[in-house]
């Protein structure tokens, strides 16, 4: 018989290292505001703060997005954005140039594209 893991309840935080990897520290958990947070894609933007992505497992299908002035600390409250589907799957972001940050992810069912269906 295989163990049981279980992954919930979870929660989202970054690790780092200053040193090439040689050793890793925690950074600071996020705000707990999600239900099941996971699979979060971190991205450097143009100002030097750093946004995370996060896949969540919530009815409204949607990511959300957090903000810290250095990538371990001191993060904002997770916010929903309306016009990023979630359809339960990693999804990836990349800076093009300065101020450009493209969004990829699986199209979601019909039945997921309404909040309010």
């Amino acid at each position: 018989m295989s163990p049981q893991y279980q992954h919930r309840p979870s929660a989202v935080a970054a690790i780092y290292s200053d040193d090439h990897g040689a050793t890793w520290h925690p950074g600071a958990l996020l705000p707990q505001t999600l239900v099941n947070p996971g699979e979060s894609v971190a991205l450097e933007l143009a100002d030097g703060r750093v946004m995370l992505n996060i896949r969540k497992e919530e009815p409204d299908h949607r990511r959300a997005m957090a903000f810290s002035p250095d990538g371990i600390s001191n993060w904002t409250i997770p916010a929903l954005q309306p016009d990023l589907f979630e359809s339960s799957c990693m999804a990836g972001m990349l800076r093009i140039g300065r101020n450009r940050i493209a969004f990829a992810n699986p199209q979601p069912s019909r039945a997921m594209t309404s909040p309010s269906e």
